[in-house]
């Protein structure tokens, strides 16, 4: 379980609110949106429905949705493969301290969601229930952002 930013007192607060919604995966992150080019068809999973809408401030899709020369070339054009959580993401989430939380995506569409850290799946996953988190006036620091 990794905390990074928050307060782990808090984000102990908050999982009963998602127990069993969130799960360790290992993900494709990609650097930006033109780097997905060399996915071809296999790009839209990034995507929230329509081809060139990306929701959430990361390029983060499931590893094994990607067959190997996928993963390949995501690897050539700067991606790269990491641990992170898949969690429940039944409706959007947009707050103004969303800006803080880059590592994460969601697919409102599909009802999921992926992050780098286990708290901001939290968090996210708690503010995706239709749930408040009170304490946010505390900003999270983002810490082991993924190169650009």
């Amino acid at each position: 379980m990794t905390i990074q930013g928050f307060p782990s007192d808090k984000i102990t607060e908050l999982l009963e609110d998602v127990k069993g919604r969130i799960h360790r995966i290992q993900l494709l992150w990609m650097p930006h949106a033109e780097s997905l080019e060399v996915l071809g068809e296999a790009a839209k999973h990034f995507c929230d429905g329509d081809e060139d809408e990306y929701d959430g401030y990361a390029l983060l899709a499931p590893a094994g949705a990607f067959d190997h020369d996928q993963i390949a070339a995501a690897l050539e054009a700067g991606g790269e493969l990491l641990w992170g959580y898949e969690f429940d993401y039944p409706q959007r989430v947009i707050r103004p301290f969303d800006m803080r939380l880059v590592d994460w995506c969601g697919n409102a569409r599909r009802g999921v969601a992926y992050a780098l850290w286990f708290d901001v799946a939290v968090v996210v996953c708690v503010l995706a229930q239709g749930k408040s988190v009170s304490w946010l006036d505390c900003r999270p620091r983002v810490l082991n952002t993924p190169p650009a």
